[in-house]
């Protein structure tokens, strides 16, 4: 059944369709004006329906605040019958995705400009205690002028409310945050995280994070880098790459505190044409990819660049050795530890390495008198529903699925299975030498 009538307002077309509700284009005969009604769907029990009510206005209320240029302006919000609607600004434009394809290449300046103005618009929002949780290109609006508006701000703060959407990804995994995925604590270095995404997609052609499911991206983007931009336009000024280093930081300590910092950084890319220490990456001499070499005065450390080909946790220790193992191999016993230390939002992993017979150290026996090997790993395969983050004496070992098993010394070990919707699932394992053990786990 088509509708004709929100309140005051007749509607005359649909405009599109959202995983909330229906967008239709609408006049208000009030002010005379065309307006985007986005109304929102709610399908539960009263008392649930009667606190969705509440959080909806509430979120209105707090949208309705934001007056910025960068930004949808909010007229109205109300119910008819089951139905709650928001009465927006009417645009004229194409979404930002759709806008980078049509429109072809563009300068590097008005890429930096574009993409600032909309960090201006969330260092406002932010300012006023609103975060938008799902910065993408399609929430991005491109108008006619080249001026750029963010749109749906209180639609995911809805989403994170409602039981009804328990077991669904809020928002949209390869642009969210690690922190949101996890379902920790947001704020608006969150929404930095997501533009840093946005804005590495549009430079490169291609997602930082991606893959064929939504739990193999959801485990990248927890514990991968992205491939450095150069690698894929070797043409790409440095200063793009220093920038996206610290806004895709899996800390958000590591990023950009403010959205307006990410702006500033923006508007004088040009001026950060060799990356250095300041936002800690390694400077390089030519304009080919960037690889940071392994520190020559430790052989004990490697550098875990921000953008690498695989996860940074998963180096190997020397350059002559064989590519890491994949993900799921990551808890191998090798790992004797990792140390992160966060240099003006670059990373430092301190990866051990075999001891040589070199630093004074006494050369290893003959094999007759070698001592013996050390007792085989013991292993645990993982099976989870829907997905969890799988944590061992508190150091994440990374998302399961795709995570099939990891391998742990023998003895005592705390585990712990998190997913962002539900209680914890926690279990203490006594693990022998070669001992194999199953963690079956569905979450409700």
């Amino acid at each position: 059944m088509t509708i004709q009538q929100l309140g005051r307002y007749r509607i005359d077309g649909v405009l599109g369709e959202g995983a909330m509700g229906v967008v239709y284009r609408a006049f208000d005969p009030l002010l005379e004006r065309v307006v985007a009604i986005k109304t929102i769907k709610f399908d539960a029990s009263l008392s649930e329906k009667e606190s969705f009510e509440r959080r909806f206005f509430r979120e209105a209320k707090s949208v309705a605040r934001l007056s910025h240029p960068a930004i949808v302006t909010l007229y109205d919000a109300g119910k008819a019958e089951d139905v709650a609607y928001m009465a927006m600004e009417f645009l004229e434009g194409r979404e930002l995705r759709r806008f980078i394809s049509e429109a072809g290449p563009l300068p590097y300046t008005r890429i930096a400009d574009m993409m600032a103005a909309v960090a201006d618009g969330l260092d406002y929002a932010h300012r006023q205690g609103v975060v938008h949780r799902d910065i993408k290109p399609a929430n991005l609006m491109v108008l006619a002028d080249g001026a750029v508006k963010i749109t749906d701000f209180g639609i995911a703060q809805l989403q994170t409310g409602s039981k009804t959407m328990t077991g669904h990804m809020l928002g949209t995994p390869k642009y969210m945050a690690p922190e949101q995925i996890m379902g920790h604590p947001v704020d608006g270095r969150a929404d930095i995280f997501s533009l840093g995404v946005v804005l590495y997609q549009w430079l490169t052609g291609v997602a930082p994070f991606d893959g064929e499911t939504v739990t193999t991206i959801m485990y990248r983007v927890i514990n991968e880098g992205p491939v450095l931009p150069t690698r894929l336009m070797p043409e790409l000024p440095p200063g793009f790459e220093a920038i996206l280093a610290k806004a895709l930081a899996k800390s958000p300590e590591e990023r950009y505190q403010t959205a307006g910092e990410l702006a500033a950084d923006l508007r004088r890319y040009a001026e950060l044409g060799s990356p250095g220490p300041v936002l800690g990456l390694a400077a390089q001499a030519q304009p080919q990819p960037r690889i940071p070499p392994s520190p020559s005065e430790d052989p004990t450390m490697l550098l875990a660049h921000p953008f690498t080909d695989t996860n940074p946790l998963s180096l190997s220790p020397a350059p002559q050795e064989a590519p890491a193992s994949p993900p799921a191999r990551r808890g191998k016993a090798l790992w004797l530890g990792i140390a992160a230390v966060a240099i003006a939002g670059g990373a430092f992993a301190l990866l051990p390495t075999e001891r040589s017979a070199g630093n004074g150290a006494t050369p290893a026996p003959a094999a007759s008198t070698a001592a013996p090997e050390p007792q085989p790993a013991a292993r645990v395969d993982l099976a989870i529903a829907p997905w969890g983050e799988v944590v061992v004496d508190g150091e994440p070992k990374g998302i399961s699925p795709p995570l099939e098993s990891i391998e742990l010394l023998p003895g005592h070990h705390e585990v712990e299975i998190r997913n962002g919707q539900s209680e914890p699932h926690r279990l203490t394992l006594e693990l022998g030498a070669g001992d194999t053990y199953k963690i079956k786990h569905k979450f409700k």
